[in-house]
């Protein structure tokens, strides 16, 4: 048995960055905004308070692996790298798709 030293196969993200891939971390965190609200009374009305959107606000982005020789990152006597990225913002590239999932089917008779 040949045994093959992988540094991704414990990984469950890969992290690519100006085309490459550049790194492979197990945990990230979500991507998380928050909108604040402002309330306001309208001149005519001022019984009721009016609420619209305010300045939203992003989190910083955490990526994390373990580090270890023997590749075992879900042991308990590892070291943990962290990362952590702050942001202004995101934008969705609507040219990455879904991956297609496989789909069994029956064999001819």
């Amino acid at each position: 048995m040949i045994y093959r030293f992988d540094p991704y196969r414990k990984f469950k993200f890969r992290v690519r960055w100006d085309g490459r891939y550049v790194a492979g971390v197990s945990k990230v965190s979500a991507l998380t905004r928050t909108t604040e609200v402002v309330e306001f009374r309208e001149g005519g009305d001022s019984n009721s308070v009016r609420r619209s959107p305010g300045q939203s606000k992003f989190a910083p982005i955490t990526l994390e692996r373990g580090v270890t020789h023997d590749l075992d990152a879900n042991g308990n006597s590892v070291a943990i790298q962290s990362l952590t990225l702050q942001n202004e913002g995101w934008e969705r590239n609507l040219a990455v798709v879904e991956p297609v999932e496989p789909s069994f089917e029956l064999p001819a008779d």
